[in-house]
């Protein structure tokens, strides 16, 4: 309100009485600038007023936004791109070191099952070894000194049943076993498959360090071979 008043009164004195009548309000409200009391005095003819823009200077800042936003835009794809690229990389480098702990992990399983498939062949060779002994016992009594002939057989046939029950107990503890790494085995070989498929399909086509991958991929089983489709273009 005081503005107002001071706008009204400004408009019946001149410039030099302004200034005075600004000084005298700036001293009785310190808190408003005497600039402000100031303009408030003048008439409204002589305040400035800022210019509008003229419709041309719209037009070339409009001009020059779309080029801005076109280049920033295709900077965003570029940089997405990349970040796709370097996640793909490094889905694969993780993949190449799983692929090589599981490889590993079987390899020890598969030495596990051929070392149980060797003892159960072991077992057999004992279980017909005692056959054999059970149906030629007339001979181990004639070369053990035994008084009684029928206490002797009695004696043999337990000793033979004994260690044929340690046989059968042994060969049903190993075949558990062989079953449990032979499951263990088809899993990781599973994981196995399935790491390489992942592998040969995002390192189709994608240049020389793809073929280093591929040809270690086909070390590690000779069995199928791994080969790239060059059928299939580049990722752009």
């Amino acid at each position: 309100m005081d503005i107002v008043k001071a706008n009204d009164l400004g408009e019946r004195m001149n410039f030099k009485y302004k200034l005075l009548v600004s000084a005298l309000l700036t001293l009785s409200s310190p808190f408003i600038d005497g600039n402000v009391w100031l303009f408030a005095l003048q008439k409204p003819g002589q305040r400035q007023t800022q210019p509008v823009q003229q419709p041309i200077e719209k037009q070339k800042t409009e001009s020059t936004t779309i080029p801005e936003t076109s280049d920033l835009a295709k900077e965003i794809r570029v940089l997405s791109k990349e970040i796709r690229q370097l996640n793909a990389q490094q889905r694969q480098i993780l993949d190449l070191i799983f692929l090589k702990i599981e490889q590993e992990r079987i390899d020890k399983i598969s030495d596990k099952f051929v070392a149980i498939e060797a003892q159960l062949r072991i077992l057999d060779s004992r279980e017909r070894q005692l056959e054999f002994r059970l149906k030629n016992i007339d001979k181990e009594f004639l070369t053990r000194s035994f008084l009684n002939r029928s206490d002797g057989e009695r004696i043999i046939k337990a000793e033979i049943q004994d260690e044929k029950e340690q046989i059968r107990l042994e060969r049903n503890r190993l075949e558990l076993e062989r079953q449990t790494l032979r499951e263990n085995i088809n899993v990781g070989n599973r994981q196995l498959d399935i790491i390489r498929t992942r592998l040969l399909t995002g390192l189709t086509g994608n240049g020389e360090n793809s073929k280093q991958i591929v040809d270690y991929l086909e070390e590690q089983d000779q069995i199928i071979p791994i080969q790239t489709d060059p059928a299939i273009p580049k990722e752009e």
